[in-house]
């Protein structure tokens, strides 16, 4: 298996060159759209665009490891046949609702991108101890007196 980690180092080592990647099963719910732009978002390491050729859909997305540092997966080495461990990037969809404050990261079901070979699967483990709506910003206490 392919284990991700914040120690491999992996998530800190993003390409600036991938112009496009293929999900050759599509992204749920978006099952026609097969490939994809990853576009930094210049002044925010980590953070990407991820937009159909087509413009759409467009999804904002990033590092895992950025919310949830002792985040961890295990991908199967079947999942994406032939990818080095060096190669491969995980990403998570944020959903970003009327409220900004309220947006979620999806770390329950991660784009796994082979970076090298330019394709990517949204992967849904059986089992994770991941949320689908992990909030991306952690809510704090009320101010006592304010």
């Amino acid at each position: 298996m392919i284990v991700t980690t914040e120690e491999s180092g992996r998530s800190g080592t993003w390409p600036e060159d991938v112009p496009l990647i293929r999900f050759e099963e599509g992204i749920p719910g978006f099952p026609e759209v097969r490939a994809f732009v990853l576009q930094p978002i210049p002044g925010h390491e980590r953070w990407f665009r991820l937009i159909g050729e087509e413009g759409e859909p467009a999804f904002l997305v990033v590092d895992p490891f950025l919310i949830v540092p002792d985040f961890k997966i295990e991908v199967p080495d079947d999942l994406l046949p032939g990818a080095r461990a060096e190669d491969v990037m995980v990403l998570a969809i944020v959903r970003v609702p009327e409220d900004p404050l309220q947006a979620t990261v999806n770390l329950r079901a991660p784009l796994v991108v082979d970076v090298r070979q330019r394709r990517g699967v949204q992967w849904v483990p059986v089992e994770s101890p991941h949320s689908l709506r992990h909030p991306l910003f952690p809510r704090r206490p009320e101010a006592v007196g304010a």
